[in-house]
């Protein structure tokens, strides 16, 4: 049975040995490269559980439609938004770093992977602060911007993740993009705190599924590589 580990000081002698250390540090390298395809789902999909389940727990239900949401709710909400954006940064600088190319083709797939990846904050921001200019010109409600709001960040979040998906074809980014887009009906439909748990349960849960999928998918492409390694071998 081939190892995958050399130990301190230890020389190989084995060409089995050899080869499944070789397979071992290339799976390891290929799960590192293709970390963005299921890392972000990961984070994201613990954010939106923990913020949304924060804002369904501090969210107060007054006489007819209004409600309140408290303040603490709001604060865990945003750090836990602001930790997912920061991670997904470090996980893109990581997997960017170290690699260089002189073919024109590695300059222009990099420069459109940086467009790509400002793509989600840009309209973040401005679809926030548009709302947020909205709220203070117009005064609507407590209810009606939790709705607005809620409506207006799975749409975004699933047409970003629809048109990632379509331009790496990848089918899970895709599929969870039209999910996300589906989901922005729910505080529409549910009202609040009930769209915050639809949110919370079914966008955070399905991204952590889609985290577990891609993630699968992720190994398997790393073991054919290393099986072709193996082949190569042999040949």
């Amino acid at each position: 049975m081939a190892r995958n580990k050399l130990s301190d000081n230890e020389q190989i002698t084995d060409p089995a040995d050899a080869l499944g250390i070789v397979r071992a540090q290339r799976k390891r390298a290929n799960l590192a490269r293709n970390q963005g395809s299921y890392v972000h789902f990961g984070v994201w999909g613990a954010a939106w559980l923990v913020g949304y389940a924060s804002l369904a727990f501090g969210t107060t239900s007054l006489d007819g439609n209004e409600t309140t949401t408290s303040a603490w709710s709001f604060l865990v909400f945003a750090i836990v938004l602001i930790f997912a954006f920061v991670a997904s940064c470090m996980v893109n600088v990581r997997n960017a770093s170290g690699i260089r190319s002189e073919n024109p083709m590695f300059h222009y797939f990099k420069r459109m992977g940086k467009m790509a990846g400002w793509s989600y904050p840009l309209a973040f921001f401005f679809g926030m602060c548009g709302l947020a200019i909205f709220a203070g010109k117009y005064g609507p409600g407590n209810t009606e911007m939790s709705v607005l709001y809620n409506f207006v960040v799975p749409l975004v979040l699933g047409l970003i993740y629809w048109f990632h998906g379509a331009m790496h074809n990848n089918l899970t980014l895709s599929i969870t993009g039209l999910w996300m887009m589906a989901l922005s009906w729910s505080t529409i439909l549910a009202g609040v705190p009930a769209g915050y748990w639809i949110m919370a349960l079914l966008g955070g849960g399905g991204l952590l599924i889609a985290f577990i999928v891609a993630l699968a998918f992720a190994h398997h492409q790393a073991d054919a590589t290393v099986a072709n390694l193996g082949e190569e071998s042999r040949a």
